[in-house]
C-alpha cells in the first residue's frame, strides 16, 4: 500500500472532482489507473451536464473514460470507469456524507455557480485543490461563501502545462506531458501534506510538484501572461498553437500584452512580490517573451482552449485572463488599452459566431418547413 494511504486504514480516499473537462477527466483517470484499489474518484457534474453511462455492470451511474498519450509512441488506449453524480441524486443517497477531498477543474467562471449545491456537503475538514485557468478565484469562493474563517476549508491551488483535449470521439487525448505545481498559502511543508495532494504528487503521470507559495507565485502569474498571450490569438484567428510563430507581428501584440499585464499584476501583488528576491528577473519582460514563445514550440500541435470554446460556440474564459488584467487596471485607475481589445475582440467573436450560427439554422428549417 501507498504510503500517502496507510492513514486510511483499509478504507478507500474518496476524490470528488467538480468539472468533468479534459484536464479533471485526466486527473481522475490517472488517479483511478495508479491507486485502482485506493482512490476512488467521482465526478460532480452540473444538473444539466449529459453523460453516456457505460456498458460497465459496476454501476447504472459511471461513464467511461478512455485516454490516449499521444506524446508517448508506445501508447495504447486506456479504459477505465468512474463514478459520476449530479447535485440532487447526491443529495438523495448522500445525505450524512461530506466532501473530504475536492478537485475543482471547471472553467473559473463556471465555478461558483458549479459548486454551490454541494456547499453543504464542504466543511472546514475538507481538502480543496483548484486547478484551473486565471488566478484570483481562492479568493473569489472565500469571500462568496466562506467569510467565516470556522467554516473554512483547506484550500490549495494548482497550476498545470499539461496539453489535454477531448476529440469527436470524446476520447481524452493527453497531448503533452507538462507539469502539475500545487501549493498552499499556508506554507503547508511537504512532510503533512493531507493524502489528496500526496497521492497527485506521487501518480506518475502527473508530474508534479509541490511548492512554497513564492515560487507559486511567482509561476501562477507567469501561466497567467502565457494564457493571456496565446489562448485569445489562437482563438481569434483559429491556428494551433505553434502556428503563431509564422508571423513576426505577434511578437509586438505580446510584448504589449506582457508589459500591461506586469505592471498591474505588481501592483495587485506588491506585498508579496517585494518579498521575493527573485521577482524582478523571474517576472522581467524580455523573460516572459521568450517563455511564451518557447510555449507555443513546446505545445505546437495543441488546440488551445479557447480556441476549442469559441470553435464549439462554448462561453470562453477571457474575462478570467486579459480580462483579470482589465478589472485590476480598472482597480488600480491604469489604462489597459491592449488587453481591454482583446477581451472586446474575443467577446465580438463569440457573439458573431453564436448569431451567424443561429441564423444559419433558422434558413435551414425554413427551408424544409
Amino acid at each position: 500500500m501507498s504510503r500517502i494511504l496507510q492513514s486510511q486504514v483499509g478504507d478507500k480516499l474518496k476524490v470528488h472532482i467538480l468539472g468533468a473537462g479534459s484536464i479533471g477527466s485526466l486527473i481522475a483517470h490517472d488517479l483511478k489507473q495508479q491507486y485502482k484499489d485506493q482512490i476512488s474518484p467521482i465526478l460532480l457534474l452540473r444538473p444539466n451536464k449529459v453523460i453516456q453511462s457505460s456498458n460497465s455492470s459496476l454501476s447504472k451511474n459511471t461513464t467511461n473514460i478512455k485516454l490516449n498519450r499521444l506524446y508517448d509512441p508506445e501508447n495504447e488506449l486506456s479504459s477505465i470507469d468512474l463514478e459520476f453524480v449530479k447535485p440532487k441524486n447526491f443529495e438523495k443517497h448522500n445525505s450524512s456524507e461530506e466532501i473530504e477531498n475536492l478537485i475543482i477543474t471547471t472553467k473559473s467562471y463556471q465555478t461558483e455557480s458549479a459548486i454551490k449545491p454541494f456547499l453543504n456537503k464542504i466543511t472546514s475538514n475538507s481538502k480543496i485543490l483548484i486547478l484551473q485557468n486565471g488566478m484570483g478565484m481562492k479568493q473569489n469562493l472565500i469571500n462568496r461563501y466562506w467569510k467565516n474563517e470556522s467554516s473554512l476549508p483547506s484550500i490549495f491551488e494548482g497550476i498545470t502545462t499539461h496539453g489535454v483535449f477531448i476529440d469527436d470521439k470524446q476520447i481524452i487525448n493527453h497531448a503533452s506531458r507538462g507539469k502539475l505545481l500545487i501549493s498552499n498559502s499556508s506554507n503547508i511543508e511537504e512532510g503533512n501534506l493531507p493524502p489528496l495532494i500526496q497521492s497527485i504528487i506521487e501518480t506518475s503521470n502527473l508530474n508534479t510538484s509541490y511548492l512554497n507559495y513564492n515560487q507559486f507565485l511567482l509561476y501562477q502569474i507567469e501561466k497567467l501572461i502565457i494564457n493571456c498571450c496565446i489562448n485569445p490569438i489562437t482563438a481569434l484567428y483559429n491556428v494551433r498553437n505553434g502556428d503563431l510563430l509564422y508571423s513576426n507581428e505577434i511578437l509586438n501584440i505580446w510584448k504589449s500584452i506582457i508589459k500591461e499585464s506586469i505592471d498591474i499584476l505588481k501592483l495587485e501583488y506588491s506585498t508579496q512580490l517585494e518579498n521575493i528576491f527573485e521577482s524582478s528577473s523571474f517576472l522581467n519582460e524580455d523573460r516572459l517573451l521568450e517563455v511564451v514563445i518557447d510555449c507555443c514550440k513546446l505545445t505546437s500541435q495543441n488546440s488551445s482552449s479557447m480556441r476549442q470554446d469559441i470553435r464549439n460556440l462554448k462561453t470562453t474564459e477571457i474575462n478570467n485572463l486579459n480580462g483579470y488584467i482589465t478589472f485590476l487596471g480598472r482597480k488600480f485607475n491604469r489604462t489597459t488599452i491592449v488587453n481591454s481589445m482583446i477581451v472586446n475582440l474575443i467577446n465580438l467573436k463569440f457573439d458573431l459566431n453564436k448569431n451567424l450560427d443561429l441564423e444559419a439554422s433558422k434558413n435551414l428549417l425554413s427551408t424544409y418547413s
